[in-house]
């Protein structure tokens, strides 16, 4: 009774262990492994305007240029745009001809007092899921006194989006570049510059302006020359958010209203009957930050579901599985290692029995079995 020491059996259980051990490994292996998305190379150069971009008729935001004013009770803001403001008092707002990187002139924002505020401006008929990058062009700070006037480092810009088309600058959807306090250069500068993945048909440009100089004088920015445009250059993202609100036809209105707030909100418009303002908690100062080597890329706050981590976290089912394997590779190695012992304790008194399987051909089979599930699970970990 030799028919288990064939040539044939020792194979076959080379062969069952191969298989087994390649279970087990693979078990291992998470669920829905994929590699990171790469993240989209940021743009320093126009795609398809031309310069000047204010002024292309492809330009997805209107009146980048700042020109033709309409008044508020604020102060004359540039057409198409609307002003906010997180601080109270509010500053004033007017259309400058002194300080611009045009001939349409630009829009200022001033107050002897520290101030928070801005303009927004919601473009609409967008690409959901598409790239959009925007550029302000020129955005000067200085400190007037009675001494010379010159640039300062205490007065910030900085430049926001809201990817769902959203009027609130204090939303938590708004996404804000870096803070920008230093007016040695004012041109194209890269903190002035964002690259952001539209989640619906709107989305909310902002210009905001953050004088924290309390001594005596006129705290004033300016801002000018805004450029936008899709980046068909970056493969749009595969989520989308639904927009909450209906898209509009982009024509350019002087006559829009907005509802006047404590918080951030934006600003009324002259139609309205003038109402004292409540209470206001201003939003808290952004802290001083070191200039960026890059362009900022936008994120929305509330993404779409990300893909499955790389590491990936086991589910019941799987831990199950392993388990399970791992039972039974033990059953078999402990039945393996008790029939040997059993089987040469037969043959030192003399019974013949046959031996099913040999402790070499099992650790042989062990030893390629995970050896060839490592290089497949490896294999199949670098095609996803």
């Amino acid at each position: 009774m030799k028919l288990f020491t064939k040539p044939i059996h020792k194979l076959s259980a080379v062969l069952f262990v191969i298989l087994l051990s390649a279970a087990f490994v693979l078990m291992n292996q998470p669920t829905l492994a994929q590699a990171p998305t790469p993240t989209p190379k940021i743009p320093t150069k126009l795609l398809v305007l031309q310069e000047p971009c204010a002024l292309d008729p492809r330009n997805w935001v209107l009146n980048g240029s700042m020109n033709m004013p309409y008044n508020t009770r604020y102060g004359t803001v540039a057409n198409v745009w609307k002003p906010f403001s997180f601080s109270i008092p509010v500053p004033y707002f007017r259309s400058a001809n002194n300080d611009k990187i045009d001939f349409d002139g630009s829009q200022e924002i001033y107050a002897n007092e520290t101030f928070d505020a801005g303009i927004y401006q919601t473009v609409h008929n967008l690409k959901p899921g598409a790239y959009y990058w925007f550029r302000l062009g020129y955005s000067l700070a200085i400190k007037e006194t009675d001494s010379p006037d010159a640039p300062a480092d205490t007065i910030g810009r900085k430049v926001g989006v809201d990817p769902l088309g959203g009027a609130d600058p204090g939303s938590p959807n708004v996404i804000w570049g870096p803070d920008l306090f230093d007016s040695k250069v004012v041109i194209n500068r890269p903190e002035m510059t964002m690259l952001f993945n539209a989640r619906a048909s709107d989305a909310t440009i902002f210009l905001r302006a953050i004088a924290r100089d309390q001594s005596v004088g006129v705290n004033r920015v300016w801002f000018d020359w805004l450029c936008m445009e899709e980046r068909a250059d970056i493969s749009p993202a595969t989520a989308v958010v639904t927009a909450t609100t209906p898209a509009v036809t982009r024509t350019p209105s002087a006559t829009a209203t907005a509802t006047f707030a404590s918080t951030a909100t934006p600003l009324p418009l002259p139609t309205l009957t003038p109402t004292p303002a409540p209470t206001a908690t201003s939003i808290p100062s952004p802290t001083f930050a070191p200039l960026p080597t890059t362009i900022p890329l936008a994120t929305a706050t509330r993404p779409a579901p990300a893909a499955a981590s790389v590491a990936g976290s086991p589910s019941i089912l799987q831990i199950v599985i392993i388990a399970s394997v791992l039972l039974a590779l033990t059953a078999i190695a402990l039945f393996v290692i008790g029939y040997w012992w059993w089987h040469n304790n037969q043959l030192k008194k003399g019974n013949q029995v046959p031996m099913i399987i040999e402790p070499r051909s099992f650790l042989i089979g062990l030893a390629i079995g995970f050896g060839l599930a490592l290089v497949l699970s490896v294999s199949l970990f670098l095609i996803r």
